[in-house]
């Protein structure tokens, strides 16, 4: 009696373990419109796409909301499995994994609706009083290229309020993420007063895994991330915020 009940267990407990799913835990910090807080829980596009991943290979998936520099001292340290959005970077790169990108987006100027003038180099906006978030990494761009462009720079920490000095004649032009900029005038009824005039640059953004978290998870959560945008479930939650897929 004692074995049979030490069998069943034994089959109890193993049966138990191979039903546990693995967990994966995840920061981001808030970036409309890719990623932001609902109802209390981290939301948005970006979100979407990483829980219905998560689905699909079994895995519980949690989280958080962090600042990105907190983010990354975690992931590195392995205190997290991962975070979103990140960019390529070769220094990044020794101790984090990089998804398939997840989505592309740019970065460049927008003008006022009334200023009809065709914008087809930077130097375009030479001379220009130019706002832009800052000190940021969108301000230090500026700085890099402004010798060659001669831009009047003026920082602010109110992406809406330079669109809005912009409609007031304050500004010329503001720098700033295209998609974080459509976004900001559809959620402020702008969008018929403001328009994007040009693309300095673009980015593919991607989800980091910490190295400490296994490779085998990871593969297998990349595998499923690219099925999510071949069967299309990926490509539809992005455009529903109007964003533009990689794959």
């Amino acid at each position: 009696m004692r074995l049979i009940i030490s069998v069943i267990t034994f089959i109890s407990l193993s049966l138990s373990g191979y039903a546990r799913s693995e967990q994966l835990i995840f920061n981001s910090a808030e970036f409309s419109p890719f990623v932001y807080e609902e109802n209390g829980k981290m939301g948005g596009p970006v979100t979407d796409v990483i829980l219905l991943t998560c689905k699909k290979i079994n895995v519980e998936c949690s989280i958080k909301q962090e600042s990105f520099s907190k983010s990354e001292e975690q992931v590195k340290a392995g205190v997290v499995n991962g975070v979103y959005l990140v960019s390529w970077s070769e220094s990044r790169a020794e101790w984090m994994y990089y998804t398939l990108p997840v989505l592309r987006t740019s970065w460049g100027f927008f003008v006022p609706a009334t200023d009809k003038k065709d914008y087809l180099t930077l130097s375009s906006f030479s001379g220009q009083r130019v706002g832009v978030f800052g000190p940021s990494s969108s301000s230090k761009t500026l700085d890099r290229i402004n010798p060659v462009v001669n831009m009047d720079i003026q920082l602010s920490k109110d992406d809406l309020g330079n669109l809005k000095k912009l409609i007031q004649g304050q500004l010329d032009s503001v720098y700033i993420n295209r998609d974080v900029g459509l976004d900001l005038m559809r959620q402020s009824g702008l969008a018929d007063k403001v328009r994007f005039a040009w693309t300095h640059t673009e980015r593919n953004y991607h989800i980091g895994f910490s190295k400490k978290t296994g490779r085998k998870l990871v593969n297998q959560f990349n595998k499923a991330l690219r099925k999510t945008y071949e069967s299309g479930e990926a490509r539809k939650i992005l455009a529903q915020r109007g964003l533009e897929s990689v794959m």
